[in-house]
């Protein structure tokens, strides 16, 4: 169950970590008004007689039992009253190994978090315990309840205070598996509210029994069922306290209103045209009216509807239907309020989509009806889904999760830690229906041999991550676990993966070359030529084992696969460089595996989504795009563009599976960037990145298809706000731009501005699309065009700052497949300005406009002479040209800008505004230059200051050697005031060469 802070952020909550979280609101005020020994109430309830009552036990209160220990008046005993001490004791006798008789919790009235009296648990080495005593706290069966108390710990370091409760039967025996146990937390000395859930799951509950611990390190790893722990660990060493106490005051147990939320669509996943529906069922046995408040959250955590409803006594169940405009993934949250005061919480996750652009109309909510194969999308084997874990009744939701995000290929795994050959039938009954299912849908299907069982494991001293070793051992001590799954799916699944995704066990293995051998033929004897399937990392490189098998390595099968996984801490450009690694290892390979990246998924899995659902979906999509991208063999050599990227991508366990009642499987928000990714990237390549600015990525997409149509990934990796647009002109057609979650809008366009006659522009108008860290998908783009537009660049495009005349061209190439022919203008700088209605005189361009009429895939250069005013600023600056253009169309008239630099190759000159020492006036302006050499020879430099209104400054640096600096400063008294808003320009030269460099500084 997951749960809402204020604010709209998500917790990261599981379920036996749930009720911590949910103590710090449920029952606020209940438990402060009960007292120890909880008499029976009588509830005032409306009947046919005016003055009849009910009286109601004890259990059926919302507040069933308060133990708050002040017992100093009337208890003379050392143990509270309807407590035991729960220690090994060879009188009773009682063996409990690690809670030795010694360990004696007791009353005490020295401390207390509210009154005098609380219960102290010291350890002079063990762990302690006390319990209430069996048949104390009758209960309902199948109803819920709260344990609360409040602890304090001093003097532990290793050990830590818990609480664990337990069911029982009629007869105060304990129900086998329902028993739950807090966390056990240290508080050096403060009071802290200690919490923990206690799901009615069982029929024959009668009792309730708490126990208050001081657990040891070893105890606390024991699992609550009581299982002891592996044999691994029977000879490991623990550390404990041998000093310390924990103290618990204020114990009291609340029954909750059973509640269950869930998305009525299978898997979670609802595609339009259906609606979002909501299923939510209160059961309630204190008969208290109660207040349903139901809220619905987006990935960006603002509430896009709400309601609220009354309910009574007993059993309500209903439906909700929110209004949602928008396609995304939601969280919708259910509270209910007894009183006015919280008594509940819940929530469930969905994703709302478009339907899937694959499936035919007549079909689009049909994917799960089991009517046939689902219909597959081009690439469907580029894109795949990982589970990691199969919990019980996980395999049909995820089942028609699966099929509803419409994936080519789905990695499961079929061995685990706890499987046994006691329960190897329940776990193949488990994983057979999904196993089925996906091939009934023609995906492909890899079976994991994630871990080694510890069944098979401890006997052999094998490490449970290491199924390799495990198969190069004896066929005989693994083959019982295994050979079901072989001889039933041997002749339809050939991908068999040795490890989980992201194990990087095979990198270290010493010989790995023996190891594939080993594999292959294990999985021989049943799977004609298998495809082993080897967990990496991308930050581990390439290993040449895998690429260049050794002479006298073992023989393999030809099938081998990588599954590198992207791990969720990765950074901008990791996927990049181990796609250099991996082609310059392919390029002298002998052997060429098949490649697979795993992207981890960070907020799957049974933790729970993070705090920003939305920053997790854009990180999604932002690496699903650089890997097409960076294996997109048309990148480099457009003329590949019918090639798909050669990689495959795998998305790891995007949802959570939240055990319970009713198991809920929630898919996890880079679930619906996963499904939106696979709609615009399927069946097209990158063919180049589009020079958007700095800090912007903007992949084009060509189709690979003759009917298909091009497009573009973008997004704002590092740009400020404010320069964090797409500007250009993308074709002719009206474009639409995609969001994460597959939202549609039209793309804005901006006219151009007026021409030197200033009359309106005949130019095409401009695309203008703001980008942030999510990726946006544009549609309707003319890839010939923005390639054109994109290879149109000054050669070379660093302008030395001198004021002879300077040889440079002009570079156009064609991307069609027909004659490109046009004539192109160079506007800026030195043309029309806009702004100011006259001609920039500062810039001589000779010639300024060029005919041009360029074969077929063929690049030509247009030279021309630049020169300009030496009052001109060094830096980036953009020449842009009006270009009229014709090709497999007429485009009329284009506005192209690219980027060139002003400045000197071997000098750099910086500014800044310092503050004046403290004698000085504050309103003095002090200038500081800072000139570096960065050139091969040792410079004899000059400066010159100026601004507006003050005499001009001048400065010199003589001899300034390689690699050196030096500092000049330049004062203005008053110039604060005087030069506000106002640029001071600083000059350099170079006598000895005549190269001069400007730059300036606005005075804030």
């Amino acid at each position: 169950m997951h749960h809402t802070r204020p604010g709209g952020r998500y917790a990261r909550v599981n379920f036996r970590t749930s009720a911590i979280a949910r103590s710090l609101f449920l029952l606020a005020g209940l438990v402060a008004s009960s007292r120890a020994e909880a008499q029976v109430q009588i509830d005032q309830i409306p009947s046919r007689a005016p003055d009849a009552t009910v009286v109601r036990p004890d259990s059926a209160q919302r507040v069933v039992r308060v133990f708050d220990f002040e017992e100093q008046a009337t208890n003379p005993t050392p143990v509270p009253f309807h407590f035991i001490r729960t220690q090994n004791d060879p009188t009773v006798p009682r063996d409990r190994p690690g809670f030795p008789p010694w360990n004696a919790a007791s009353l005490d009235y020295t401390q207390a978090y509210q009154g005098a009296g609380s219960v102290i648990l010291p350890t002079q080495g063990g762990s302690t315990a006390i319990a209430v005593e069996p048949g104390v706290i009758p209960i309902f069966a199948n109803a819920d309840y709260l344990v609360r108390c409040w602890v304090q710990t001093t003097g532990l370091t290793r050990a830590g205070a818990a609480i664990e409760a337990r069911l029982l039967n009629r007869a105060g025996m304990p129900i086998r598996g329902a028993v739950i146990r807090s966390e056990a937390v240290t508080t050096s000395g403060r009071w802290t509210q200690l919490a923990v859930e206690v799901p009615g799951e069982s029929d024959d509950a009668a009792f309730l029994q708490i126990e208050l611990q001081l657990l040891q390190p070893e105890q606390a790893a024991i699992p609550v069922a009581g299982e002891p722990p592996a044999p691994i660990d029977q000879h490991r060493i623990w550390p404990q306290d041998y000093s310390g106490s924990a103290r618990f005051d204020n114990l009291s147990i609340s029954q909750l209103p059973r509640i269950e939320l869930q998305c009525t669509a299978p898997g979670g996943v609802v595609l339009a045209p259906e609606k979002p529906k909501l299923d939510l069922v209160v059961r309630d046995l204190t008969g208290e009216p109660l207040t349903l408040q139901l809220s619905l959250f987006d990935a960006q955590g603002r509430q896009i509807d709400s309601t609220q409803r009354q309910t009574g006594a007993g059993r309500t169940r209903t439906s909700w239907t929110p209004k949602i405009s928008q396609f995304g993934w939601y969280r919708a949250v259910l509270e209910v309020l007894s009183g006015g005061q919280p008594a509940g919480q819940t929530s469930t996750d969905f994703i709302y989509l478009p339907p899937s652009p694959v499936a035919s109309k007549s079909d689009a909510n049909s994917h799960d009806s089991g009517k046939g194969p689902s219909p597959q999308r081009l690439d469907a084997e580029k894109f795949g889904l990982v589970v990691q874990n199969m919990p019980d009744r996980i395999a049909g939701p995820l089942a028609s999760l699966i099929r509803r995000i419409g994936p080519g290929a789905v990695t499961i795994p079929v061995w685990n830690r706890a499987l046994t050959r006691a329960s190897l039938s329940k776990e193949l009954d488990k994983t057979l229906p999904l196993v089925d299912s996906v091939l009934s849908d023609w995906r492909e299907v890899t079976l994991s041999l994630s871990r080694v069982p510890d069944e098979v494991a401890v006997p052999l001293r094998l490490d449970a991550a290491d199924p390799w070793s495990l198969l190069a051992s004896d066929r005989k001590s693994w083959s019982e676990y295994l050979d079901t799954m072989l001889d039933k799916y041997g002749q339809v699944v050939r991908r068999w993966q040795i490890g989980s995704a992201g194990d990087d066990l095979a990198f270290w293995l010493p010989k790995l070359d023996a190891n594939l051998a080993s594999a292959d033929a294990a999985l021989s004897k049943l799977v004609p030529g298998p495809i082993v399937a080897v967990p990496w990392r991308i930050d581990r490189g390439v290993s040449a084992a895998l690429m260049n098998p050794s002479a006298d390595a073992p023989t393999r099968g030809p099938g081998t696969s990588l599954i590198a996984m992207v791990p969720q801490d990765s950074g901008p450009g990791d996927i990049e460089l181990f796609a250099s690694h991996w082609q310059k290892s392919r390029a002298a390979a002998t052997e060429t595996p098949e490649l697979t990246l795993a992207i981890e998924s960070p907020s799957g899995g049974a933790s729970g989504p993070v705090d920003a659902p939305i920053q997790s979906a854009a990180l999604v999509a932002r690496r699903v795009a650089e890997a097409w991208a960076a294996f997109s063999p048309a990148l480099n050599d457009p003329s590949q563009y019918k090639r798909p990227p050669e990689v495959r991508l795998s998305l790891i366990e995007p949802w959570v599976f939240a055990q319970g009642r009713r198991p809920r499987l929630m898919p996890a928000p880079e679930l619906a960037a996963w499904r939106t990714a696979m709609d615009h990237l399927s069946g097209r390549t990158v063919v180049g990145e589009f020079p958007a600015g700095p800090g912007l990525r903007c992949f084009l997409l060509a189709p690979r298809e003759a009917t298909g149509t091009g497009a573009i990934v973008a997004w704002n990796e590092s740009a400020p706000p404010d320069q964090s647009e797409l500007r250009a002109f993308f074709g002719l057609s009206a474009l639409t731009q995609y969001d994460l979650f597959g939202n549609a809008s039209s793309v804005r366009t901006e006219s151009a501005a007026p021409t030197a006659d200033r009359r309106p522009s005949i130019v095409a108008p401009t695309h203008v699309v703001p980008l942030t860290d999510s990726p946006v998908y544009i549609e309707g783009v003319d890839i010939e065009l923005v390639r054109f537009i994109a290879g149109f660049r000054i050669d070379p495009a660093f302008i030395v700052s001198t004021d002879q005349v300077q040889e440079h061209s002009l570079v156009l190439s064609n991307p069609w497949s027909v004659a490109a022919e046009g004539q192109i203008t160079i506007v800026q700088p030195g043309g029309f300005d806009p702004a100011q209605g006259v001609r920039d005189r500062r810039w001589t361009i000779t010639p300024r406009s060029f005919r041009f009429s360029i074969a077929p895939g063929q690049t030509q250069k247009f030279p021309f002479g630049v020169s300009f005013s030496p009052s001109e600023d060094s830096g980036k600056r953009d020449f842009v040209a009006h270009v009229e253009l014709a090709a497999d169309r007429s485009y009329g008239v284009l506005q192209i800008a690219t980027p060139v630099e002003i400045g000197l190759k071997g000098v750099r000159l910086e500014l800044a505004v310092v503050a004046p020492d403290s004698k000085s006036n504050p309103d003095d302006l002090l200038i500081e230059a800072r000139i570096i050499n960065t050139s091969a020879e040792p410079l004899n430099i000059e400066l010159a200051a100026f601004a507006s209104g003050f005499p001009r400054s001048k400065a010199g640096v003589a001899g300034l050697g390689t690699g050196a600096e030096a500092i000049r400063r330049f004062s203005y008294p008053g110039g604060r005031s005087k030069l506000k808003a106002q640029k001071i320009v600083v000059g350099l030269s170079i006598p000895d060469t005549g190269e001069r460099l400007n730059r300036s500084v606005t005075i804030e």
